[in-house]
Order: C-alpha cells, then sequence, then structure tokens
C-alpha cells in the first residue's frame, strides 16, 4: 500500500509539473507569459522557460530564429503543421540544435525548418547540420528545405535519432550528405528525398554504422557520388526504398557502397538513375564487408559501366540474390558489371538491358570471379556477349567466373548471343565454370576469341556443347514471347541439374537460422528441390535432383538439402565421409555425387567441403 501511495503521488507531481506553453507571432502582447490568452513571441523563449515533459505549441507563421532545445526532454510542436509553420535561421549555422545530452523524449514536430547556413571553420560543429545538427531527437513531420552545410545539409545526425515523415528538398552539402548526415544507430522512416545536392558524397543521404532506412523515397538528388545515398561503413539497413532519377558524376547513380561496409538492402527499387562513372543504380564494393542486396529491382538506369549495377573493388562477401535487372543501359555490362570482385549473384534475372560493347546481362573483366547461381538471362543485346561478356584479363591462376543455374534466352550480339570471350591473349584468358543454365534461343551462344577455358556441365546448351550432364532439347518455357521463363509439364530441365550447383544459403536469405543448406528456393520463391512422382532424375543429387534454369518445377518439396550430404539422411557425417574416400580419384563419366565441387575429380577440396558442413 506504502509503494502505491508513492507511485501515485509521483505521478501527482509529474503531471503538475507538465505544461503546455503557446507561441503565436501574430498575436503575442508583448513579453507575454506563454499561456494560451498571452503567448510568447519566440519560440526561443518558451524553451527558455519549459522544464522537462512540457510541450510547446506554436501557431502557424514565420519565425525569423535559430533555436536550441538545452538538453530538456521537451515537445515542440506546430497547431496546425509544417505547410503553414516556418522556422527561418536566416544564415545562421543551425536552424536547430539538440546537442546538448537530449535524447528520444525531445521531439520537434510539424515545421518547415530552412535558412540554415552551416559552413564555418572554427569546429566542426560550425560546418555541420545547416537545418539541424541533432545529437539523440525525435522529430517528425518537418520538412527540411533549402539549408546548406559543409555536412549534412538538412541534417546532421550524430547521435541516435529517429526521422519519420519528414521530406528533404534542396538542401545543400559542400561535402557529404545533401539531406541528412546519419551516423551510430539513427533511423529514418517513411521520409522523401528530392532535389537535394552534395559536392562529393551523398546527394539524399550519407548513412552509416547501424543505421536504418525505411520506406523512404529518393528522387532527383545528385552527388559526385551515390547520389541518392552514400553507405560509408558499418552495417546499416536499407528496406523497401525507392531510389528514382538520382545522378552522380561518379558512381553510384542511386547509391554507392563503397569497401569495408556491410550493409543489408532489401525490397528496394532502383530506376532511371544515372552515373557517368560505375553502377546507374548501385555501386557496390564487398572489399572489408559483407553487403547482402536482395529483392530489389534495378530498371531503366544507365551508367558508363554496370547500368544496373557495378560489383568492384577486389571483394568476395557480397551476396546479390532475388533481384531484377532489366532494361538498364552502359557501355560494357548492360545489367551488372564485375571489376576485380566475386560476388554471389543467386535467383535474378537479367533482362532487356544493353551494353555498347561487352556483355549485354553481364560483364566479368580483369580478375573478377562472380558465382551466379539460379538467374535467368533473356532478350539483352551488346557488341559482344549479350547476356554475358568474360573479359578477364588476368594471369592464369586468378579466381574464375562460376555461372550455375542460370538461363540464356533471346539474347543477341554480333558475336557471342549469350557469352564472349575476348582478351585479345591467351596468357590473359578468362576461365568460366557453368552448371544447371539454360542457354537456348540465340545461337552462337558463346563467343571465345582467346582461348579462354570453358567447362560448361549439367546445362541445356542450343547446339550442344561437350560436358557431363549436358542436353540439346527445347526446354518448353511457358512463354518465352512474353518473358516466361518457368518450365512446363515433360521440359526436359526437370530434374535435370546438379545440387552441388546451387549455393549454399551463406546470408540465410530463408532466415531460419540454418547458413549450412543450399539455397532453398527459386526465383518465385517457390521450393528449389522437389519430388518428381515419376521419379525419374536424369541429372545428379539426393534425395532429389535440382532442376536445370532459374526456377523450379513443383512436385513434392524437400525443405532442406546440404552440400556433403552423399546419401541423402539429412546429416553430414561419416557415412558420407567414407563414400567420398570410396570415390577419391578421377570420376567415372556419369553422376558423380562425391565431386562436391564439379571439377571431375574427388580430392582435397570435396573433402575440405564435406568437413565444412559437418553435422
Amino acid at each position: 500500500m506504502k509503494n502505491l501511495l508513492v507511485a501515485v503521488i509521483v505521478l501527482a507531481v509529474s503531471t503538475a509539473q507538465a505544461a503546455t506553453i503557446h507561441v503565436d507571432i501574430a498575436n503575442c502582447p508583448g513579453p507575454g507569459d506563454g499561456s494560451e490568452a498571452e503567448p510568447y513571441c519566440s519560440i526561443q523563449t518558451a524553451i527558455d522557460n519549459a522544464v522537462d515533459a512540457d510541450e510547446i505549441v506554436v501557431a502557424p507563421g514565420t519565425y525569423f530564429e535559430a533555436i536550441n532545445f538545452l538538453g530538456k526532454a521537451i515537445t515542440l510542436r506546430s497547431s496546425d503543421g509544417r505547410d503553414v509553420t516556418m522556422i527561418d535561421g536566416t544564415g545562421n549555422l543551425h536552424v536547430v540544435q539538440c546537442v546538448n545530452g537530449e535524447g528520444s523524449d525531445t521531439v520537434l514536430d510539424g515545421f518547415t525548418i530552412t535558412g540554415g547556413l552551416a559552413n564555418g571553420s572554427s569546429s566542426f560543429e560550425d560546418i555541420a547540420g545547416g537545418g539541424m545538427l541533432a545529437g539523440s531527437s525525435t522529430v517528425t513531420n518537418c520538412t527540411f528545405s533549402g539549408n546548406t552545410a559543409d555536412f549534412g545539409g538538412g541534417i546532421y545526425n550524430g547521435g541516435s535519432s529517429t526521422v519519420t515523415d519528414c521530406t528533404f528538398t534542396g538542401n545543400t552539402a559542400n561535402f557529404v550528405g545533401g539531406g541528412i548526415y546519419n551516423t551510430f544507430s539513427s533511423t529514418v522512416i517513411n521520409c522523401t528525398f528530392i532535389g537535394n545536392t552534395a559536392g562529393d558524397y551523398g546527394g539524399g543521404m550519407q548513412n552509416s554504422a547501424s543505421s536504418t532506412v525505411t520506406n523512404c523515397t529518393f528522387t532527383g538528388n545528385t552527388a559526385g557520388s551515390g547520389g541518392g545515398m552514400y553507405i560509408a561503413f558499418g552495417s546499416p539497413t536499407v528496406t523497401n526504398c525507392t531510389f528514382s532519377g538520382n545522378s552522380a558524376g561518379g558512381g553510384g547513380g542511386g547509391m554507392w557502397i563503397p569497401g569495408g561496409s556491410g550493409p543489408t538492402v532489401t525490397n528496394c527499387t532502383f530506376s532511371g538513375n544515372s552515373a557517368g562513372g560505375g553502377g546507374g543504380g548501385m555501386h557496390l564494393s564487398a572489399h572489408g564487408g559483407s553487403p547482402t542486396v536482395s529483392h530489389c529491382t534495378f530498371s531503366g538506369n544507365s551508367a558508363g559501366g554496370g547500368g544496373g549495377m557495378i560489383n568492384s573493388g577486389g571483394g568476395s562477401g557480397s551476396t546479390v540474390a532475388n533481384c531484377s535487372f532489366v532494361e538498364n543501359t552502359a557501355s560494357n555490362g548492360g545489367g551488372m558489371l564485375n571489376i576485380c570482385d566475386s560476388p554471389k549473384v543467386t535467383n535474378c534475372t537479367f533482362s532487356g538491358n544493353t551494353a555498347d560493347f561487352d556483355g549485354g546481362g553481364m560483364c566479368n573483366i580483369f580478375i573478377s570471379g562472380p558465382t551466379v547461381t539460379n538467374c535467368t538471362f533473356s532478350g539483352n543485346s551488346a557488341e559482344s556477349g549479350g547476356g554475358m561478356a568474360n573479359l578477364s584479363e588476368d594471369p592464369v591462376g586468378t579466381p574464375h567466373p562460376t555461372v550455375t543455374d542460370c538461363t540464356f534466352s533471346g539474347n543477341t550480339a554480333i558475336n557471342g548471343h549469350a557469352l564472349s570471350f575476348d582478351g585479345g591473349n591467351p596468357n590473359y584468358s578468362s576461365h568460366l565454370a557453368m552448371t544447371n543454365c539454360i542457354l537456348w534461343d540465340g545461337g552462337d551462344e558463346i563467343w571465345n576469341n582467346d582461348g579462354s577455358t570453358i567447362a560448361i556441365n549439367y546445362t541445356d546448351f542450343q547446339g550442344g556443347f561437350p560436358g557431363i550432364g549436358n542436353i540439346d532439347a527445347d526446354p518448353l518455357f511457358v512463354d518465352p514471347d512474353n518473358g516466361d521463363y518457368r518450365l512446363s509439364a515433360g521440359s526436359p530441365c526437370i530434374d535435370a541439374g546438379n545440387n552441388w550447383g546451387v549455393h549454399q544459403d551463406t546470408t540465410d536469405l530463408d532466415g531460419d537460422g540454418d547458413t549450412r543448406e543450399l539455397t532453398p528456393w527459386d526465383l518465385d520463391g517457390n521450393p528449389r528441390f522437389n519430388a518428381d512422382p515419376a521419379d525419374f532424375d536424369p541429372g545428379c543429387g539426393v534425395p532429389v535432383v535440382v532442376d536445370i534454369g532459374a526456377y523450379e518445377f513443383q512436385f513434392d518439396p524437400v525443405d532442406e538439402v546440404f552440400l556433403g550430404d552423399l546419401n541423402g539422411d539429412g546429416i553430414v557425417g561419416i557415412v558420407d565421409f567414407l563414400a567420398l574416400l570410396a570415390n577419391w580419384g578421377p570420376c567415372e563419366p556419369g553422376c558423380c555425387l562425391a565431386d562436391l565441387d564439379i571439377d571431375g575429380d574427388v580430392g582435397i577440396a570435396d573433402f575440405l567441403l564435406l568437413l565444412g558442413n559437418w553435422g
């Protein structure tokens, strides 16, 4: 009873302390007392007289002042919304400041913030956050327009701020972060970025650390690199965002992700962005990080290289999964360009992309060694390599591209409709390993002008190609004329692939906590491994065999398949180890389950793969 009484007293005191303070520049009688009858003329005067938990209500009008929350946990809101209530900093360094230990209980709600000019030189605080310089706060229903700073034209978030339902338009950063400069763990939700500019990076936003950006739109922003967004470092998350019509003089019209970053970009759309350098939609570098881009669409983007996306920087840790690359254009790599990089590309479609020179769908050059699984290449065009060009001018022994579970259909090029090899020097030739793919409806699918090494297995190749498990038969697409490359019943590609050609789900794309399994679904999100009731498996795998191509014909699905599970019992253990030892050495013709890396020989590499999946 005593504790209850104390709680009631505390609540009563707290309630008594909370007050509503009024500000009305058009109807203030003079000094005023902050009451509704005698409102303050100045927002800062109201803040000066407020205490924690107070609410300041501001009437419509333009308030020519710069304000500082002074560390107070108060709510500052407009009575009638941002369209009629403006705070104009008139050239002050910052229009709004929250730099005195404020937190989420400090709220700015319903204003247009303009006129900030943070380009002083005495300290970093003087050159950051033209519209707002924030440590931690909550900002909602605001517009930031016409503010300028060296860093963070609209807002510089140096702490754990939350920004929701805000619009950033026409702000400028001389260097980084035209709309927002985010550090640490800021959260941005349901915001719009239009026509912001940065001299160097991040026209719409600079994002870093563990920041979260959700349900935001970036349109018409510009920067030297990263027109829409620049992700500097850390592992931020970007989800359900749209990037359209942004531009960069260098790389990353929609987004630039440099080396050292490990972000997750999911369910985003990149359309109509452009870059003078590489990556019209996105420039992604995995060097020093492990970024994941999944369930995204890249359409109508353009760049010097990599119209939809460029992967560069010597990395091997990035994952691009369940994405569509449609009608992007570039000089090389209309859909995607990989330079000195080895991304994992899984469950993606490349259609209608165009390159002036090489690789309409994808171009791999220098020491790139991407692995491409469960993808469809259709209707792409280029001078050489309509679907894909591998121009790796790298010394023998460097990483090699691996392409598995793909469909190439209706691609066009002068030489090599789907793939071209033109390093021009046998000492710098490309090396390709292709598994579980479809190359159909083009003719002259591969152009090899430099003695590149090509290993193609378990592939439906129009006109035929030497290799284990290859076929030359109409794949019976459902409706190829209208872009439907799913398999019809009776397709020779059903159960004709090799299970070990499917990537492991190392980034846990299905969210089940198991990263040892092979990627469990196809491009449609349907189960990747299915049992044919007729039990006819011309391919290689247990307990069921994967289909050739990007889509899986649906029968009775098997939930999990593990690399190294040679007897199909769901466990990689001693039985599988003994089976691998029994098959040590060159494989016999036909299905060789112990050949986990599909190189035609069972050896130490296969042994290490099995051990890596033990359990």
